[in-house]
Parts: C-alpha cells; sequence; structure tokens
C-alpha cells in the first residue's frame, strides 16, 4: 500500500468532553459537519474525532482505583455509567431511530461486560497492568463516536464511525507516546479507501467519519491512549496522516486571549497567532492547547482553529506559520500567561565561579528524582543558580540537591546555601516580534513595578519571544492585570480606589461632586475614583467587589444605615479592604477633625495608600507628627496632600511649595483664612459706600453668620482665633520654619468672662460688646481705614527683617506668627473682599516690589469638597 494522498481534501475537527456533555451537544455535532470547506478549491470529507461524554474516563478510572482496593462500590460505580450512557440513548436516538438505538444498546450492554469482567480480576488480584487500565479506560471515546454516528444518521448524513485502534500505532516514549507513521499513515489510507467517497461519483458508503480521540495501539496490536489532552493530540495526528487543510479544535471559549479573561476581564480576543506564540503560551499556562498536541500540525503546515462551540458563529482564533506583520507594541506582545504553583530553588555559592559541571550536576540531581524544570536563571557572574520546579515538588528537589552537593556545601565550602522560596509563579509576556524591539523588558518590569510586585528571578532566551519572572503567588493576578493594562489598555482611565472618612457636610458633598464625575465618559476621563468604602464614627460601607464600580453613591447613606458593619474604631481594617483587590493606587480621604485620625497618616502612607485631608490637626498638630509624615511621604513615594486646611478651594499651600522647590524664599505670608471671620468684619466693618443705612451691629452680624450656616455650632470656636491660627502655623511650616501653636500670637474676639458660658447665654450676650466694636469701627474709619481679622507671618533670616536683602543659604530662618485685628487702607486688596472670601498677600525674594494675591471663595462645603477633589486629581496626576 503506497502513501499518496487521497483525493478529496479533508477537514479534521475535535470535540472534547465538556463539548459533549449533555445530549444537546451530540445534536449540535450537524453544525460542525455542516461548515463550510477552509478551501473552496475541492469537496472536503470531515472527520470528526470525539472525547467520551463528560466525566465518563474519570469515572472509569476511579473504578479500576476501587477495584484494586477491593472495594465493590466499582460495581455500582459502573451501573452509574452504563445509566448515563443509555440515557444518552434514549434522549437522543428512541425518539426517531428505535433500531439504530437497539442495536447502540446492545454495544454498551457488552462492553459494559467485559468492563465488569476486567475489574473483576483486577478485584481478585488486586493489581492491574497498564494495559488493562488503558484497556478500560478507552471505551468511553468508543461509545462516544458510535452515539455521534448515530445521532448524525438520524439527521440524513452519511457518516461512518472508526476506531482509532484499527490504524493508530504508537509505542512508548521518555516524553510521551510515539507515533509509526508510516504503518498509520498506510493504515489510515487503506481504511479511507475501503470506507469513504474518493470522487464526484463515488462508491463508498460515507463521506463523514467520527473518529476515537484518546485511544491507539501499541505496535503489537494491544488497546493504549495518548494519555491526557490525547484527544487534540489524535486531532492533530489525524490531520497529518490525511494531510487536511485544516483541524478544528472546538472548545468552550472564543479562542485565544491576551490573557487569561477570568482573571483579566479587558483582555483582547486574537484572531490568530503563530505556531511558536501558542506553544509559548500554552507551556506558561493559557488554556490553548498542550504544546506536544501541535507538533503534528506545526511539522505539516496544517492551521489549528480554535472555536466555541457553544458559538459557533464567533470568529475564534487560527494558529498558523506565520501571522501578519506588525510594529505597535499592542501588536508585538501578543499575550501574557502564567504558571502557578511554583517553588524557586537558589543554589548560590562564591566557589561555582569558573568550576565547570556545577550546572550539569545540579539538572542531572533533578532527573534522578524526575522533577521538571520550568525555568532557569543564572547571572553572568556564575555565583548563583536559580530554577523553578512545581511546587509540590519543591521540598524534595531542594533536599535531594542538597545531598548531592553535600561535599561541596560541607566540606569543600564551594557552595554556600541551596534555598527554596515556595508559593511562587511564573509571569511570562509572549510575541515573536519582541525581538529586536527596544523598551518592551522595560515597559513589562515597570508596568510590576509600578504595582509594587517584586520580581524574585528573570529569564529570556535569545530568541527574545519570551521574557518570564517568577514572583509570589498572591500578587499573580494583580501582575496580569498590571501588565496587560500597560500593552493593551495603555489609555483607559486611571482607577483609583477611594475610602472617605467622616461623611458629614463636607464629605457627603464630595461624594455628591464623585458622583456627578462618575457620568463623564471614559474616553474624555483620564482618571476614575471608584469610592470602595464610607467611614463614619461607628460604621463602615464596603464594597467587596474588587472588580465592580465601588459603593453606590446614589443611596450610599441608607447603605451606611442598613449594610454597614461596626468598627470599633480600627480604621487599619477599613484602609485593608480599600486596598483588597491590589488597586494600581488608594487614596483615603479624611473628612474628620481628629487628631487621633491624623495620627495615623503616616503608617497608611507607609503600606502604600496616598492620604487626601481638609483636617488640620495633622499638620498643625504636634511637630513631631507633621515630620512623620513628611518621611513617610518620602520614603513610601506616596502622598500626602492637605490644600483645603488652609484657604478651602485656593491653591495656597500648592503655589507655596512650589516656590520652595524651585528655590523661592517667603519673607512674609499676610492673610485673611477665615471665611467667617471674613464675613464678619466685611459685614460690620466696611469702606464708605452710597448707602446712607449704617452697616449692622457687631452681634448682628455674627447671628447671621451663624444663621448662613458659616459659623461652627458655636460661634466662639471661631471667634477665638484658634482654627485660623492652625492656618497661620500650617503656612508657616510649609515655609520650612518649625513651629507650633505656642508661638503664635492669638487675639481672641471672645471675651474674657464669655469663655466658659454655655453657647445661648454667649449669644444673648453679645450685645453688650456692640459699643466697643463699633466705636472701634468707626475710629478706623475716620482714619480712612477697615478693621480686618488677619493672620501674618514674618520670615526673618538671622534677625534681618523681612525686608532684608537675599543671604547666605545657611542663614537660619525664623519667624514671628499672629492673628489679629488689623487696620487696612480703603484701597488695600484685604480692604476691598466680599462676602466669606479669603486673601493671602505673598512675599518673596521674587515677589519682592509687589506682592503676590490670592483670592477666593475660603467658606463653603461646595467649595472645600471642590479642593479635595482637585487634590485627588493631583495625586492622580503624579501616578498617571
Amino acid at each position: 500500500m503506497t502513501s499518496a494522498a487521497p483525493l478529496r481534501s479533508w477537514h479534521v475537527h475535535k470535540l472534547g468532553g465538556t463539548s459533549l456533555g449533555t445530549p444537546d451537544c451530540y445534536v449540535r455535532v450537524k453544525d460542525v459537519v455542516s461548515l463550510p470547506p477552509p478551501s473552496s478549491s475541492s469537496p472536503a470529507s470531515v472527520a470528526i474525532v470525539v472525547s467520551a461524554m463528560a466525566g465518563i474516563t474519570d469515572s472509569l478510572l476511579k473504578c479500576i482505583s476501587l477495584a484494586k482496593q477491593q472495594d465493590e462500590t466499582y460495581k455500582q460505580l459502573v451501573e452509574t455509567i452504563r445509566s448515563k450512557v443509555h440515557s444518552f440513548r434514549q434522549t437522543l436516538l428512541d425518539p426517531t431511530a428505535r433500531e439504530l438505538s437497539k442495536t447502540y444498546e446492545q454495544v454498551i450492554d457488552r462492553d459494559i461486560q467485559a468492563v465488569h469482567d476486567i475489574l473483576k480480576a483486577v478485584w481478585l488480584t488486586r493489581c492491574c497492568s497498564l494495559e488493562m487500565e488503558e484497556l478500560v479506560a478507552g471505551y468511553g471515546e468508543l461509545w462516544s463516536a458510535q452515539l455521534a454516528q448515530n445521532v448524525l444518521l438520524t439527521q440524513g448524513h452519511n457518516v461512518c464511525w472508526l476506531d482509532a485502534r484499527q490504524v493508530l500505532f504508537v509505542s512508548r516514549g521518555e516524553v510521551g507516546p510515539l507515533v509509526d507513521w508510516e504503518r498509520s499513515r498506510n493504515a489510515a489510507l487503506k481504511w479511507v479507501e475501503e470506507n469513504m467517497d474518493q470522487n464526484e461519483k463515488g462508491s463508498g458508503r460515507c463521506s463523514v467519519v467520527v473518529v476515537t480521540g484518546f485511544i491507539a495501539s501499541t505496535p503489537e496490536g494491544l488497546a493504549t491512549t495518548l494519555k491526557r489532552n490525547g484527544s487534540d493530540y489524535s486531532a492533530a495526528i489525524f490531520a497529518a496522516l490525511l494531510k487536511a487543510e485544516q483541524v478544528t479544535i472546538w472548545k468552550e471559549v472564543d479562542g485565544v486571549y491576551t490573557a487569561d479573561p477570568r482573571k483579566v476581564k479587558d483582555a483582547v480576543h486574537l484572531s490568530e497567532i503563530s505556531y511558536a506564540e501558542a506553544m509559548e503560551l500554552a507551556y506558561f499556562g493559557a488554556k490553548i492547547l498542550h504544546p506536544h498536541t501541535m507538533a503534528p500540525a506545526i511539522e505539516h503546515q496544517i492551521p489549528i482553529m480554535l472555536k466555541n462551540v457553544f458559538h459557533p458563529e464567533r470568529p475564534g482564533t487560527v494558529i498558523k506559520a506565520h501571522v501578519q506583520d506588525v510594529r505597535t507594541e499592542m501588536q508585538v506582545v501578543r499575550g501574557f500567561s502564567s504558571v502557578p504553583n511554583v517553588a524557586l530553588i537558589n543554589v548560590e555559592g562564591t566557589g561555582m565561579m569558573g568550576v565547570p559541571g556545577i550546572a550539569s550536576k545540579l539538572f542531572g540531581s533533578l532527573k534522578e528524582i524526575a522533577v521538571s524544570v520550568v525555568l532557569i536563571s543564572q547571572a553572568s557572574s556564575e555565583h548563583s543558580i536559580c530554577l523553578a520546579v512545581p511546587d509540590d515538588q519543591g521540598q524534595r528537589a531542594c533536599e535531594h540537591i542538597r545531598k548531592t552537593f553535600f561535599m561541596e556545601i560541607n566540606h569543600y565550602r564551594y557552595i554556600q546555601k541551596v534555598d527554596l522560596i515556595p508559593q511562587c509563579s511564573i509571569l511570562a509576556a509572549v510575541g515573536d516580534q519582541m525581538a529586536h524591539t527596544p523598551g518592551l523588558a522595560a515597559k513589562f518590569m515597570s508596568a510590576l513595578g509600578n504595582r509594587d510586585i517584586n520580581v524574585r528571578a528573570i529569564a529570556q532566551g535569545s530568541s527574545e519571544r519570551n521574557i518570564s519572572v517568577v514572583i509570589s503567588e498572591p500578587d499573580t493576578t494583580r501582575a496580569l492585570q498590571a501588565v496587560h493594562s500597560a500593552f493593551f489598555r495603555p489609555y483607559d482611565p486611571l482607577v483609583l480606589s477611594v475610602g472617605v472618612i467622616g461623611p458629614g457636610l463636607v464629605g457627603s458633598t464630595l461624594l455628591a461632586q464623585l458622583r456627578r464625575a462618575k457620568m463623564i465618559p471614559k474616553n474624555v476621563s483620564k482618571f476614575v475614583f471608584r469610592v470602595r468604602g464610607i467611614c463614619d464614627s461607628k460604621t463602615m460601607l464596603i464594597d467587596t467587589d474588587t472588580e465592580g464600580e465601588g459603593v453606590s453613591l446614589r443611596d450610599w447613606k441608607e447603605q451606611l444605615g442598613s449594610q454597614g458593619r461596626p468598627h470599633g474604631g480600627d480604621l487599619d481594617m477599613f484602609v485593608e479592604a480599600i486596598q483588597k483587590g491590589y488597586p494600581r493606587h488608594a487614596i483615603i480621604v479624611d473628612c474628620t477633625s481628629s487628631e487621633a485620625v491624623a495620627r495615623l497618616y503616616p503608617k497608611w502612607l507607609e503600606r502604600g495608600v496616598h492620604v487626601v485631608a481638609p483636617n488640620k490637626k495633622a499638620f498643625s498638630g504636634p511637630l513631631q507628627l507633621y515630620h512623620d509624615i513628611k518621611k513617610a511621604m518620602q520614603m513610601s513615594g506616596r502622598h500626602c496632600l492637605y490644600e483645603t486646611t488652609v484657604g478651602a478651594g485656593l491653591p495656597i499651600l500648592h503655589m507655596m511649595q512650589e516656590l520652595r522647590a524651585t528655590g523661592d524664599r517667603v519673607v512674609q505670608i499676610e492673610g485673611i483664612l477665615s471665611g467667617t471671620l471674613s464675613f464678619i468684619f466685611n459685614t460690620f466693618s466696611p469702606k464708605p459706600s452710597g448707602s446712607q443705612s449704617p452697616p449692622p451691629l457687631f452681634s448682628a452680624t455674627v447671628l447671621d453668620a451663624r444663621a448662613r450656616g458659616y459659623t461652627e455650632p458655636d460661634p466662639r470656636d471661631d471667634l477665638n482665633g484658634r482654627d485660623f491660627a492652625r492656618k497661620v502655623l500650617i503656612l508657616a511650616r510649609e515655609t520650612g520654619i518649625d513651629l507650633n501653636m505656642e508661638d503664635i500670637k492669638v487675639q481672641s474676639l471672645v471675651a474674657e468672662e464669655d469663655a466658659a458660658s454655655d453657647v445661648d447665654t454667649f449669644l444673648s450676650g453679645l450685645p453688650k460688646h456692640d459699643a466697643r466694636w463699633q466705636q472701634e469701627a468707626q475710629a478706623a474709619l475716620a482714619e480712612g481705614m477697615v478693621l480686618r481679622y488677619v493672620g501674618v507671618v514674618q520670615i526673618s533670616l538671622d534677625g534681618q527683617g523681612a525686608s532684608s536683602p537675599l543671604l547666605s543659604s545657611a542663614a537660619v530662618p525664623r519667624a514671628v506668627a499672629s492673628v489679629g485685628i488689623r487696620k487696612y487702607p480703603f484701597n488695600h486688596p484685604f480692604a476691598n473682599l466680599g462676602g466669606c472670601d479669603n486673601v493671602l498677600a505673598l512675599q518673596s525674594d521674587r515677589y519682592s516690589g509687589q506682592p503676590m494675591i490670592v483670592q477666593g471663595p475660603g467658606a463653603g462645603a461646595e467649595v472645600t469638597a471642590g479642593g479635595i477633589f482637585g487634590d485627588m486629581f493631583r495625586i492622580a496626576n503624579y501616578m498617571s
């Protein structure tokens, strides 16, 4: 018999066990047969390679295991298998093909009896030869192929079935079954000649053949299998034997993706990849095909199509020799894959350098105990060899290496240590055209570094088709998402995980602004702020779906009341929840006025969380806390922004920080930094206007401000000047001068006798001070002045005044700070404010002739929340 190719072209399909898991799946086999051939050059015969029904092979193998243990429950399991196959038969054949069903029923019962007989022998001898085990394991494919043939016959197709053991001959090899290609090809072509149509007129019996996957024969003619993934391998083998135009593997997915879509929701479907790329991705964990499976197709240059059996209309992925030339980074890197459950072994020693045979002895040691090496990495210094092995074999491998190198470790001291690092995984980037593309490795490593993922080992072959790194296994999903986003979604908005502490007036206003911001289209906004948690003084509301859209900002108040759980003051638990799922960046917004919360900032920064705070206690409290926060920012690379602590939404601190960073020296700060006190003094001590009515009295102005919500519930918290002094202290510290609250001279507007009374008594007694305030306002007016409550910081070097020229940078700056009432002429900017406006005048070495003026609204929840939102945007910009 010659090995001439058949006259007709072939298209080989493979259907796995999951694809044949229900009777409906067998009905859909007709859709496979009806597909047009891959080429219209000639009519195509169809070969369908099938696996056993889902679960059958595993059940048969379990029967053998039970019988070897003399556990008679194997008999019930065999009958369960019989019932399952019969239920498929009854559903698919009984209604329309009683004769076919009866014949198939006899086949099943005959085979089940044979299985019982074999298992009885196993039960008696308590052992099972490999030949017996593989004979029993292959029955599932026999039943599945005959059922598929019968279903197609009922649908009107001219179909027959082929027991692959008649034509496929394999022997055992060190790395798997070895196909006897010549014998198998001759047997296959002889079978085709005897059973299939060969020309347009055709004298054969059928044009479609259903072939058993997984099973084959030994050279002696005994039943054997192709082991796990054998059905895919069978399809590739028969495609090679029949010189098929294409082999289509039907699976439960749409093809190959740039990453596992279960871990990376934005994974991109690939329409085509090369054989080499597919093998690299498959080896590194992608659920494509086993590399061994593709060998026959690669040798004969047969394209492999992966398609979704449940959605055959979808395009799938073609695996072929060459793909279209690509140039962009997004296309050069074709995908990412990972291998979980890996252990890293590091063999290190100064005596290894330049010593021949160390690597050979190391890998020979692992071969002795049949441990496969997954990855190898060695520095050019030869000081260490790093290798990855399966995690469950790591301890055994490490102990055997120590035993092999006993003399080198304990006597010659050539090797200092053999370390084992368990619970690792391998992450690989794959692409044929990665070679000679500069910057890919840097981008790959930067993406991991930006997510704080530590790389334990790196390997890259000379082909540059694959870059592999070993990382900690818990970091795998986060690492996949990071590198995939960097290469395939570089223009996606940066998502930041946000937790809000203190949802009071300002906090709730911020949440409302964040809700409005979510309506901005993602292709317009560079950033997405996802609120993952909201926390008040007693309870916290957490979004546990790390891939979700965060807490609903529409009804968060109701959710906090009904679903919030107590935190017992443990805010670390809240922060941990915000970081769950390892977001690229997390921000805690502290809208409280609590010093206890402020003391947690350094810890949060050190654990990689950014902080945005309108809470003045952190920056005007103990000097040590202020320095701890600054140090934590430097050490962690995270940001703590607090613009709203001084001027609500005005960019005062940012401006001062930029001046200092660019070498300028602030010499004087003067400003009205309290919206409450600004309103009070603008109202009762205004500059002259055309109005004939006198300005309101001081007491009336305070009551008006309280009614408008400008003051604290107790206006004395504003009038005593201490809150204003905290802002001045923050400004002084931002110039680089260490001041404390005790260093600031504060003029309180609250009389000493009113300090201890309750709020109502204080308010009712305010009119008794009106005469004094009116007298002071009128006296200032007579001088062409108005009264304003102002904070001032004057900075000098070595005792020199603010007007001194620029001195040596070694000079020690000193500051005098105060808050109190000052007079200003009518034409001064401070005399021309309206409402609650804040204003700051800054003099520096650069702005010496005329001060820099910053003016705008300095109070109100919307303004303050807007300033907080602005700080969040600044952090996002810094990190993007």
